[in-house]
């Protein structure tokens, strides 16, 4: 009885840690796609008139925000049914 158990919980041990492991190979593709698709998304979605990927590094790198050029957020004022905003 006692070798039976050690053979149960051994093979249940083994099959958890495969079951882990497949679980972490699905995990990492999911992961690795979605890097995949962002950079493409991004090098597709540049301006017509940045032509390479090292243009575009360039720009990002010569600008800056404490250049003077913050973005600015104000309140939008919107109308409500009853005509006031």
């Amino acid at each position: 009885m006692l070798a039976y158990r050690a053979a149960d919980r051994a093979y249940t041990m083994i099959g958890g840690v495969q079951a882990v492991t497949w679980t972490d190979v699905k995990q990492m593709f999911v992961v690795v796609s979605a890097v995949l698709a962002a950079v493409f998304t991004l090098i597709f979605s540049l301006p017509s008139n940045v032509r390479r990927v090292g243009d575009a590094l360039h720009i990002a790198r010569r600008h800056r925000p404490d250049d003077g050029d913050r973005l600015q957020l104000r309140p939008v004022r919107t109308r409500t049914r009853s005509g006031r905003g």
